[in-house]
């Protein structure tokens, strides 16, 4: 029982050293021995992104006199709401008018069956 033990600890400790030696000769091949892991394009595009998000967070930063965002707040913005209050409204009335034309029909269609009226 303690030789089957030893065995598996050994061939579980050779397997991890060929896994660690492997992916540290990957790393100096991708390096290109300068101890990098990305190349010269690879870090350029990076530095390009990180400064992309930078200039991102600093545009998104900006705000007016009452602390709204500035790129939150504009005519189309504002334009867009009128139009959609203006849709409100006009919904409003559809509403009220179909409600009114239904209980009209139901307090006709109550009196031709003489059913009292629920008000």
């Amino acid at each position: 029982m303690p030789t089957d033990v030893l065995q598996q600890l050994g061939i579980g400790g050779v397997f991890a050293v060929l896994l660690v030696r492997e992916v540290l000769s990957f790393f100096r091949e991708k390096g290109n021995g300068n101890g990098s892991i990305f190349t010269r394009s690879e870090r350029t595009e990076w530095s390009t992104v990180v400064d992309q998000v930078r200039d991102l967070h600093i545009w998104h930063a900006k705000t007016d006199s009452s602390g709204t965002p500035i790129w939150y707040i504009g005519p189309n913005i504002e334009r867009s709401l009128k139009v959609l209050r203006d849709s409100i409204h006009a919904q409003e009335l559809a509403i009220r008018d179909l409600r009114t034309l239904l209980n009209g029909r139901g307090a006709q269609q109550r009196k031709t069956n003489g059913t009292p009226s629920p008000e």
